[in-house]
């Protein structure tokens, strides 16, 4: 009986590693997404204060404004 116990004890020990092993991939997975969305918005909004800094300047030139 306690062989029996055993067994099952160890099977389930491995079906909870391979879960935990799971919920960390899927977890890593996520922030990887997540710090790849922000860094787009980041880009995109760097990228959109220099076409209007850009804009400005040439505006400015073209006023005669320095």
């Amino acid at each position: 009986m306690a062989e029996i116990y055993l067994e099952l004890s160890i099977v389930l020990l491995s079906i909870v590693i391979v879960l935990l092993v799971l919920l960390i991939h899927i977890i890593r997975q996520t922030l990887d997404i997540k710090r790849q969305y922000f860094d787009a918005v980041e880009r995109k909004n760097i990228e959109k204060q220099l076409w209007i800094d850009g804009r400005h300047e040439s505006e400015g030139q073209i006023n005669g404004i320095t």
